[in-house]
């Protein structure tokens, strides 16, 4: 699994995300990645299959609207 904080050209707001192939989901909470980690593994695992079963919906990355701000993988 891998989390990215993103920001769109529309909502310039920096916020947690999903990177699945060539899209990001958003995740709505937690809101940044200090509060992913804290929650720790569970939470992680409950993202995982979330982002999993979503993995055709999102933005796009191929897109210039949206842009990656960091990146993390295997958290």
């Amino acid at each position: 699994m891998r989390y990215a904080t993103f920001s769109t050209a529309n909502n310039p707001t920096p916020r947690l995300g999903i990177v699945l192939d060539d899209h990001i989901l958003e995740v709505r909470t937690p809101t940044t990645m200090l509060d992913l980690v804290r929650l720790g593994p569970i939470e992680w695992a409950r993202l995982a299959k979330a982002g999993g079963a979503a993995a055709s919906q999102g933005y796009d990355l191929d897109r210039k609207s949206t842009r990656l701000n960091s990146s993390h993988t295997d958290i």
